[in-house]
């Protein structure tokens, strides 16, 4: 065809306004994209925003599928804000709430609002709503990372209450007891207030297990456990020694406080049942403590609780007595 056929070619305009619908307009958009008229009504949707957002195809209204997380003019109607928009030109920036099926629920989606206006008044006509494809992906990856931090940071706090949990009983094990005992005696001795160890062990416990079982044993050493935790003061640490052993330090506390902790925790004690298979098992204690500030270091401490505990024992047991 030559230079002069072309020009001898007559234009359909009217054809041409038809071809060049709302519907080419969307498939030059590469984001996903929306056009509704003024009062939200949906007019058509490019492929990109179908796939990001398959609801669409069962809605009327653009508000059934949008709202504004946030906005300078304290609304959550995207209406009002497009209303907003058509008075400027170019691309009006907004942050959108919706549901994305093909990544989860999004709280805040960045994305834009223009208008498309009538050619003879230059009145609005339609909003176009276009997500910002490049930041959406942004934001989803930085959730994945978030959501991938805050699992390592689960772990890691799962891991490390377990380093200090004893699994049986869920109190502080052996190896946090002699941390924290050793941060308390040296506290104690930069400061007036004095704190006090106590030593528990269960009476005739070896009997327990021999008698009823390990799993009754295992019930009673959990009984116990409870009966402790429930007399101990928020500020006071509760574990397990060892085997039928236990420990409590008791923070900013006097030897006669400590002698009150001990009356009630021992008829706590006394009161509990442990149920078995066909039978009621009821136990005793005894304990043996002294105060931090006549110990010479945390392993003293310990020596002497042990000592008193001792002699708990050896006095006929279910009692407690101080170190001196």
């Amino acid at each position: 065809m030559i230079w002069e056929d072309l020009m001898s070619i007559s234009v359909d305009h009217a054809k041409m306004v038809d071809d060049v619908s709302l519907r080419s307009l969307l498939d030059n958009i590469t984001e996903p994209a929306v056009i509704a008229a003024m009062d939200g009504e949906i007019l058509n949707y490019n492929r990109q925003f179908y796939s990001k957002v398959p609801k669409v195809i069962t809605k009327d209204n653009i508000q059934q599928i949008f709202c504004l997380t946030s906005t300078v003019y304290d609304t959550e109607n995207i209406l009002e804000v497009a209303t907003i928009a058509t008075k400027r030109t170019g691309l009006f920036p907004v942050k959108l709430k919706l549901e994305l099926d093909s990544c989860g629920v999004q709280k805040s989606v960045p994305g834009y609002i223009s208008a498309l206006r009538y050619k003879e008044s230059g009145l609005p006509a339609a909003m176009l709503v276009q997500l910002d494809e490049h930041l959406l992906k942004i934001t989803s990856r930085l959730k994945e990372m978030q959501k991938a931090e805050l699992n390592h940071a689960r772990k890691a706090r799962i891991a490390s209450l377990k380093a200090t949990t004893d699994e049986l009983t869920g109190l502080k094990n052996r190896r946090f007891l002699n941390t924290f005992l050793e941060y308390q005696w040296h506290s104690t001795k930069r400061s007036s207030e004095d704190a006090v160890i106590v030593l528990f062990d269960i009476d005739h416990f070896k009997k327990i297990n021999d008698v009823y079982g390990h799993d009754s044993g295992d019930m009673a050493l959990r009984v116990f456990a409870s009966c402790l935790e429930g007399e101990a003061r928020a500020a006071d640490i509760v574990g397990r020694w060892g085997g039928e052993e236990f420990m409590v330090i008791l923070s900013n506390c006097t030897e006669d406080e400590a002698a009150l902790f001990l009356s009630r925790a021992m008829k706590k004690l006394r009161d509990s049942v442990v149920k078995t298979s066909g039978e009621t098992l009821r136990m005793t204690a005894s304990a043996g403590y002294c105060s931090l500030s006549t110990a010479l270091s945390p392993e003293d401490a310990i020596a002497k609780a042990d000592k008193a505990l001792y002699k708990a024992k050896s006095n006929g047991r279910d009692q407690f007595i101080k170190y001196t």
